[in-house]
């Protein structure tokens, strides 16, 4: 069964694969005419099965094959002479597994959801701490210029009640100088007039 055929058969096998959605696999790495080793490949390579445990049977418990094996995807070894109540024990484990890894992927991308919402309130309320330091530095502006405005304000009131202040004098003494100065001029004329 190699070459075309050997081929027919592994895609044959994937198809059916396709068809019940396994939760694990048992392969013989050894058969007369098929290799589990392409087949093996070929099921890791496959996107809907890298999830899928595969548990590796051979009649060849070497290190060479078990290391090949592990290469290619295997997460598990049982040789073929193993007792039917080993072989459940090992699906079992194998399934148990699965099951805790897809356990943790939920949970990893339930994680990795909330991050992506926190990182995503945190960039939020960010933006919004820089709009009100913004507007506090506006605020300040504001406040300092309105300060200046005032000191201003308070500068000319002072500088305008320094100046009234003697104008004041002078404007109030303006009609005492001014009736002193007639009663003088008064007076020259009388003075004239008589000498």
């Amino acid at each position: 069964y190699f070459g075309q055929r050997a081929e027919e058969l592994r895609r044959e096998a994937l198809a059916r694969m396709a068809s019940v959605s396994p939760e694990l696999g048992l392969l013989a790495l050894l058969m007369p005419g098929r290799d589990g080793y392409a087949f093996l490949e070929r099921l890791r390579g496959d996107e809907r099965y890298r999830g899928v445990p595969v548990c590796v049977m051979t009649a060849g418990g070497d290190d060479y094959t078990r290391h090949r094996a592990v290469e290619l995807g295997a997460d598990d070894f049982i040789a073929k002479s193993a007792s039917a109540v080993e072989l459940h024990t090992r699906a079992r484990s194998l399934l148990r597994q699965r099951t805790y890894f897809t356990c943790l992927n939920e949970l990893n991308e339930k994680l990795e959801r909330r991050v992506t919402e926190r990182t995503t309130e945190l960039v939020y309320e960010r933006e919004q701490q820089k709009s009100l330091v913004v507007q506090l530095q506006e605020a300040q502006a504001q406040l300092v210029q309105s300060e200046k405005m005032a000191a201003i304000g308070s500068l000319a009131a002072g500088v305008a009640h320094e100046i009234n202040n003697p104008v004041g004098y002078v404007g109030a003494n303006l009609g005492s100088l001014g009736r002193y100065h007639e009663k003088l001029f008064r007076l020259l004329y009388a003075y004239r007039v008589a000498f």
